[in-house]
């Protein structure tokens, strides 16, 4: 109590264009009488009734800034609704700071004691385990609401990406292509921002971009039926080529504007040209805001494999505007989401919750539900990604479904496939391989196919000879010693690296015939 909710909540609300609000307010509603009386006639008891009927009821509800009462996170199912439904800031303050705060507004019924500091206390230690489950914490004491509430507006719309001299921000907000210029101008002095695109990306944002940095130089790549064709040296002579032509030296900044096979080619160029030279990410794909654009893996593809040739070349800033996200293809936004899946399997099992309950909000573009998906799965990528920058242990945990991923689109030759699907599909082909395994339940596998279901996404693999998968995957760049090792799942939210699966367990996760009886008995 006291430490500010509804002022801090209300300001943050309007930062983030969210609505705003207060469990007490609906508690009354619901009561037709004030907090006061509800204590004063009906008892502690009562209250916490009321409470947790509001806050399961407001928790269901998605695009709010939700203040609760002090004592709400005693009852484990207020924390529980509140935890699945988004994320818990917890405002502190100094015990003198909350008794004097107390003495200016409507009586507080847990104060009305002889000794209204030391039950301050009380309540504080009481109720610390209960506070210490929130993903946040911060002190009011020291500050104004508004203050406290840019704070946290910076908290939910910055991710950091902790490298030591190559460290960078992941910011992440709507309409922020308008407003490129002063955003890149933290960045120091460049000779040259040259702006590397393609022609539907560039149609569609290219202009408003444009104008937000005062007309930089453009290099505009072919709109091409099959992006992963940009993903070559042929046209990364090409960028060299107009580069120089453009005037490009070591000290220009290079922008990568489009999806993941653009932030690929360009940042594998930067890392190359002139042997290094500075980039931004502009992602404008849900697949490469949550996952391509950070980490600084750039890459080009060769004939007999997917990002053969690359390195490891980290952006200066990656900028996710989600309004880029209003123009993309349905196709589009599943392969995205394949990802985000990935994610919230091997990392983090209250998302995947989410994913759960928000299917509608996502498949429909809301746009505080697509806030929170790209910035939680930015953080969980950046905290891989700083502590394992270049894939020697924790990061490959991140390849989860690409063993199988990455054969099925080779095997198509890169064709008809994208790179969503494909993951989705060796998703699902890892559930299957780890339950062969006796590493996953029935019941999570049952969960994972459900949830790629309802974003539509596919759970079976395309139906070709073992030899002919088996021969793509030895190329995986996971491999040791020419043996195969796989992430599989072992729970939601847990993964691990395997080796030495057994020929015959790959032979049943991977046969057609036995992922759609699996996914029948599943569905």
């Amino acid at each position: 109590m006291c430490t500010g909710k509804t002022q801090v909540g209300k300001r943050l609300a309007s930062l983030l264009g969210l609505k705003f609000a207060d469990s007490d307010t609906l508690i009354e509603k619901l009561a037709g009488k004030s907090v006061e009386r509800i204590f004063a006639e009906d008892g502690e008891p009562a209250f916490r009734d009321l409470e947790r009927k509001a806050i399961a009821l407001l928790a269901s509800q998605g695009g709010q800034v939700i203040a609760t009462g002090g004592g709400a996170l005693q009852d484990k199912r207020n924390v529980a609704a509140l935890q699945r439904s988004g994320t818990l800031f917890c405002l502190s303050a100094s015990p003198s700071a909350i008794l004097e705060r107390s003495k200016r507004g409507l009586p507080r019924p847990l104060l009305q004691t002889p000794n209204p500091l030391a039950t301050v206390k009380r309540l504080l230690a009481l109720r610390a385990p209960q506070y210490a489950k929130a993903d946040y914490h911060f002190d009011t004491t020291n500050t104004t609401p508004s203050g406290a509430a840019a704070a946290i507006a910076q908290t939910l719309t910055t991710v950091p990406v902790e490298l030591g001299e190559r460290s960078y921000d992941i910011i992440i907000g709507r309409n922020l292509l308008a407003r490129a210029g002063d955003i890149f101008s933290r960045l120091g002095e460049y000779s040259n921002l040259i702006v590397i695109s393609e022609g539907r990306v560039w149609s569609h944002h290219g202009k408003t971009l444009a104008a937000g940095l005062r007309k930089p130089k453009q290099i505009i790549l072919p709109a091409l039926n099959d992006q992963e064709k940009l993903k070559s040296l042929r046209f990364a002579e090409q960028l060299y080529d107009e580069l120089l032509q453009a005037g490009a030296e070591r000290d220009s900044l290079l922008l990568a504007f489009g999806g993941g096979t653009i932030g690929d080619l360009v940042g594998f160029v930067a890392a190359t040209f002139m042997r290094g030279v500075d980039f931004v990410q502009i992602p404008t794909t849900l697949l490469a805001q949550v996952d391509s654009s950070v980490g600084g893996k750039v890459a080009v593809n060769h004939p007999r494999g997917k990002n053969l040739i690359g390195a490891f070349w980290q952006p200066r800033l990656v900028l996710a505007d989600l309004h880029c996200l209003d123009t993309l293809p349905r196709r589009e936004l599943s392969n995205g989401l394949a990802e985000i899946i990935k994610h919230a399997l091997l990392a983090d099992a209250r998302l995947f919750g989410y994913l759960e309950d928000h299917a509608e909000d996502v498949m429909r573009l809301y746009p505080p539900a697509l806030h929170h998906l790209v910035w939680r799965n930015c953080q969980i990528k950046a905290d891989i990604v700083s502590k394992d920058e270049r894939e020697s242990g924790l990061r490959a945990l991140l390849n989860l479904g690409h063993t199988f991923g990455h054969a099925f689109e080779a095997t198509a030759h890169y064709h008809g496939i994208s790179h969503g699907e494909a993951v989705s599909m060796g998703m699902a082909t890892a559930g299957r391989l780890a339950q062969n395994l006796g590493r996953f339940s029935e019941s999570s596998l049952k969960r994972l196919l459900a949830l790629l279901q309802a974003y539509h996404l596919p759970v079976l693999g395309p139906q070709l000879p073992f030899s002919t998968l088996y021969a793509a995957m030895q190329t995986d760049k996971k491999a040791r010693q020419g043996q195969l090792r796989f992430v599989l799942p072992e729970r939601i939210g847990k993964v691990h690296l395997v080796s030495g699966v057994p020929k015959a367990a790959l032979r049943k996760a991977l046969d057609r015939r036995e992922g759609l009886r699996a996914s029948r008995e599943k569905s």
